[in-house]
């Protein structure tokens, strides 16, 4: 566990533009200097509730959401970057990815991953009250598989087997997930909605597990790079501590 002590603000402000900055400045000619069987893409995200990759867990306020992909062939690579909306960090989080089947119809994927975690509590501090920033570490190991029904129908499954560094109040995390991806459906000449229903598993230390509903829908313009939408999580069973309850955020994304 990495410990800093107040003044976070400041640091943490300046520590988004050092991010943040040079990644929009990055997208802008991008598509000029990459070579051409390298495809990028990009996505920034602003929320009301900052909801993780794995939608159990929240940041409980506003979040700013960065996201930049690179793929070659079978290879990829995807950079997250996550800060609350007053500029503190949230995770940052890495992937190795790597399709094992890459067809028409079905993909088979595995993925390595590495991520930092923060939070912001308050502790006793040489006598005083203060707020501090942990950081913790944790990494993944991912295997994804989505099978296409049609042009705008697919269903995707994937496991998630992690491990807290030994500083990590949890040691070992286990994910399973399947969710369902409805796209593009049109909504008149120029608007289109997506749907992704989601079940999800939880089960951390091999202790307490959790069950859990989540979803996104959302609605997109035909030309605009814009996608405005809604997120939901809910925990339905198990004995997660503290119980992670009813999650749901409003969300904007430009995707580039």
């Amino acid at each position: 566990m990495v410990i800093f002590k107040t003044g976070i603000r400041k640091k943490s402000i300046s520590l988004l533009s050092l991010l943040l900055v040079p990644f929009l400045v990055f997208t802008q000619d991008v598509g000029d200097t990459l070579p051409v069987d390298l495809q990028f893409s990009g996505t920034i995200k602003v929320n009301t509730n900052g909801i993780s990759t794995v939608p159990a867990f929240s940041l409980g306020k506003p979040a700013v959401i960065g996201i930049l992909s690179f793929n070659k062939k079978r290879f990829g690579f995807d950079q997250y970057i996550a800060f609350s909306a007053e500029g503190e960090p949230w995770f940052l989080e890495s992937y190795f990815n790597f399709k094992l089947v890459d067809s028409p119809k079905f993909n088979f994927s595995t993925s390595a991953m590495w991520g930092i975690g923060y939070s912001h509590p308050e502790v006793m501090l040489d006598g005083t009250l203060q707020t501090i920033m942990k950081a913790e570490r944790y990494a993944f190991l991912i295997f994804s598989s989505t099978y296409k029904l049609s042009e705008k129908i697919s269903i995707s499954g994937a496991t998630y087997h992690g491990y807290g560094f030994p500083e990590l109040s949890i040691r070992w995390a286990n994910f399973v997930s399947l969710v369902g991806n409805i796209t593009r459906l049109k909504m008149g000449k120029s608007m289109n909605a997506s749907l992704f229903p989601q079940l999800l598993y939880i089960n951390l230390d091999y202790q307490n597990d959790g069950f859990f509903v989540a979803g996104t829908f959302g609605v997109g313009h035909q030309k605009w790079p814009l996608f405005l939408s809604t997120q939901l999580s809910r925990s339905v069973a198990g004995n997660l501590l503290p119980d992670p309850g009813f999650k749901w955020n409003i969300g904007l994304a430009y995707n580039f």
